[in-house]
C-alpha cells in the first residue's frame, strides 16, 4: 500500500482545485457571453428603432406641404430615435441672418419658443456658423451649456450633440439633442442616424426654397407678359404710370417704386406715380439724384455699380423710408426720353442684380411706347413681338449654348407654317409660339443648364416639366392663351 508523504500533493485536492478553476473560467465565459448578448440585443433594439424612425421620417414628407410645418414632428422623431430627454431645432429665417427656434422639447421648452439666435451664439449658433457637428460628452464642463446658457433646454444637462442642417447653397440651422436616456453618452449609431436626419431635413428645405424661387420667377415672367395691358390704357397717362409702379414693385420685389415724367423745356422730372401717397408734388432737376442722373445720361443706374457714386447716392424724395438699394432706368418713347422708372430696396435685402435691371429696362421700354403712342393694330403687334423677343433672349441667357436658340426655333416654325400654306395670322402665331416654346425654363434651376456632369433621374424629371410650366404661364394671359400648344407639345 502506497503512502503519501506530507510533501507530496494530494491528487484529490489537486483535482478539486483544477475543477474549481475550470468552473470559474466557465462562469466568466458565460458572463461574457451574457454581456455580449445584452450588447447585441441593445444594438438590435437601436437598429430597430433607427429603421422605424427612418421609415416614419420618410413618410413625414409625403403629407407635409412645408418642411417648417413639420419641425416639431421632426424634432420629436429625432429625440425618440436617439432616446434623449430634450432638444431644440432652430432654422434660419427667410429674411435676415437670425436663427429662430422652430421646435423645442424639454422641461424648459416653453422658454425657447420664439427665441432668436445670432450666428456663433451658443452651440446652435456655433454649429450653424461653422457647419461642423459638435459632440459634448460632459455638459458640466461645457460653458455653452451652463445653467444660464442659451442652449439649456433641460434643467440638468449631462451630454449633448448638435448637428448642422447643411443645404446645397446654405446652412439652414441646427438640431441640438440633450441627455441620452439610460446611457452615459451618444454613440456612433446616434451620430450616424442624426446626420441622416439632418441631411434629409436640409434637402427638404432646399426643395422648398427652390419651389419658392421658381414660383416667384414664374410670377415675375407672368407679370412681364402682362405688360401688354399697358397698351390698352395708353390713352390715360396716369393709369399707365400707376400700373407701371405696381408692375415694377412686383417684378423687382421692391419695397417702393416711382415714375418720373420729363418736362423737356424746363429740364425737370415730375413724379407722376409712386408706391406711396404723396403729400405734395415732387420734382427733381435733370442731373440731380438717381432719377436726374438717368435722365441726363440716358442709361440705367444700379446702386451696386460704380455709376451710383456719380449720382451722389440720392433718390427722389418720395419715400418715407431710407433707400438702401436703388435701380433707375430710362423710360423711352419711339424717338425721345419720356422719364425715369425707379425702384428702391429689395424686400429680401441686399442689392438688385443684373437680372432685375434687365427686366425693369424691358418694362420701362414697353411702358415708354405705351405712354408715347396710342398704339393700335399693327403697332400693338409689333410691340408685343419685341416683348416676346426680349423674354426669349432672357430665357436663352440661362446658358451660353442656348444663345439665339428661341429665335432660331421661331424662324423654323415660321418657315414650316409658310410651307404648309397657313394664313398670315397662323404664320405669325407659329412664330410667337416658337419664340416662347421654352418659356417653362424659368422653373428650371440655372445650375442644371450649366452642369458639366450627366443629370440625375430626378434632375431629368425636373427638366422635362418645362413644357407644362410654359403652357400654364401662357394660359394665365388671355391675349396669349391660344399659343399654349406650342410650349406644351414642342417635345412631342
Amino acid at each position: 500500500m502506497a503512502m503519501f508523504s506530507g510533501r507530496e500533493p494530494d491528487p484529490l485536492q489537486q483535482s478539486l482545485r483544477t475543477r474549481e478553476k475550470e468552473i470559474r473560467a466557465l462562469e466568466a465565459k458565460v458572463s461574457q457571453q451574457e454581456e455580449t448578448l445584452q450588447n447585441l440585443n441593445r444594438l438590435l433594439d437601436q437598429q430597430d428603432r433607427s429603421m422605424a424612425a427612418l421609415t416614419t421620417f420618410q413618410h413625414l414628407w409625403t403629407s407635409a406641404t412645408s418642411a417648417r410645418e413639420v419641425a416639431a414632428t421632426f424634432l420629436d422623431l429625432a429625440i425618440r430615435a436617439a432616446r434623449c430627454e430634450g432638444g431644440v431645432l432652430a432654422l434660419r429665417e427667410a429674411v435676415g441672418t437670425h436663427l429662430a427656434v422652430a421646435a423645442a422639447v424639454g422641461d424648459r421648452a416653453d422658454q425657447f419658443r420664439g427665441r432668436l439666435y445670432q450666428d456663433g451664439e451658443g452651440l446652435i449658433g456655433e454649429v450653424t456658423s461653422s457647419g461642423q457637428p459638435l459632440l459634448v460628452p460632459d455638459a458640466r464642463r461645457e460653458p455653452r451649456l451652463r445653467r444660464e446658457g442659451t442652449d439649456h433646454v433641460v434643467r440638468e444637462p449631462r451630454n449633448a450633440f448638435c448637428v448642422p442642417l447643411i443645404g446645397a447653397t446654405r446652412t439652414w440651422g441646427a438640431v441640438l439633442l440633450v441627455n441620452t436616456q439610460d446611457r452615459k453618452r451618444f454613440n456612433k449609431a446616434d451620430v450616424d442616424l442624426l446626420t441622416i436626419f439632418a441631411v434629409r431635413m436640409a434637402r427638404e428645405l432646399d426643395r422648398e426654397a427652390e419651389f419658392t424661387r421658381t414660383r416667384e420667377e414664374t410670377a415675375r415672367v407672368s407679370a412681364l407678359l402682362r405688360v401688354s395691358e399697358l397698351l390698352h390704357v395708353a390713352g390715360d397717362r396716369q393709369k399707365t404710370a400707376d400700373l407701371l409702379v405696381q408692375l415694377a414693385c412686383r417684378m423687382a420685389r421692391a419695397q417702393g417704386a416711382a415714375v418720373y415724367l420729363l418736362d423737356e423745356g424746363a429740364q425737370v422730372l415730375s413724379c407722376a406715380a409712386s408706391s406711396e401717397r404723396l403729400a405734395r408734388p415732387v420734382q427733381v432737376n435733370v442731373g440731380t439724384g438717381a432719377p436726374g442722373w438717368v435722365a441726363l445720361e440716358g442709361k440705367a443706374l444700379n446702386s451696386a455699380g460704380e455709376a451710383y457714386r456719380w449720382a451722389a447716392g440720392q433718390v427722389g424724395p418720395v419715400y418715407s423710408f431710407p433707400a438702401e438699394s436703388v435701380v433707375a432706368v430710362p423710360i423711352r418713347g419711339a424717338r425721345r426720353l419720356l422719364g425715369v422708372l425707379e425702384v428702391v430696396n429689395r424686400t429680401a435685402g441686399g442689392q438688385f442684380d443684373t437680372g432685375d435691371v434687365n427686366l425693369l429696362a424691358l418694362l420701362a421700354r414697353e411702358a415708354g411706347l405705351a405712354l408715347d403712342h396710342k398704339q393700335q393694330g399693327v403697332e400693338d403687334q409689333r410691340t408685343i413681338l419685341e416683348l416676346m423677343r426680349g423674354i426669349a433672349k432672357y430665357l436663352d441667357s440661362k446658358a451660353p449654348h442656348l444663345s439665339g436658340h428661341s429665335e432660331r426655333v421661331a424662324a423654323v416654325s415660321r418657315t414650316l407654317a409658310e410651307e404648309l400654306g397657313l394664313s398670315p395670322s397662323e404664320i405669325h402665331d407659329a412664330y410667337l409660339a416658337g419664340l416662347l416654346h421654352d418659356l417653362g425654363n424659368v422653373a428650371v434651376e440655372d445650375e442644371l443648364f450649366l452642369s458639366p456632369r450627366p443629370l440625375t433621374p430626378d434632375e431629368v424629371t425636373r427638366m422635362r416639366q418645362h413644357p407644362a410650366v410654359g403652357a400654364e404661364i401662357l394660359g394665365g394671359v388671355a391675349a396669349l392663351r391660344h399659343l399654349m400648344a406650342g410650349p406644351l407639345y414642342h417635345h412631342e
